[in-house]
């Protein structure tokens, strides 16, 4: 996640990792969810704290939070 993050700025120079663009818009959208999901916020706080891998940000519920998301932006 810090590494899709940080090529968000154009001065990162670096080889970027294979679906960037995709990826950065993954987290995008969980960020934004997280002010409204508690569950989606629980699990980025223990992401981000290094209590739980990246991984439980893509199980199937949060995948569906996400996608339908996108379709009310």
């Amino acid at each position: 996640m810090v590494l899709s993050e940080d090529f968000r700025y154009e001065k990162v120079k670096g080889k970027k990792p294979f679906g960037l663009k995709v990826l950065q818009w993954y987290v995008k959208r969980i960020f934004l969810l997280s002010s409204k999901n508690k569950q989606i916020y629980s699990d980025l706080v223990k992401v981000t704290n290094l209590v739980s891998p990246a991984a439980i940000l893509f199980k199937p519920s949060t995948l569906l939070e996400v996608l339908k998301s996108n379709n009310k932006q």
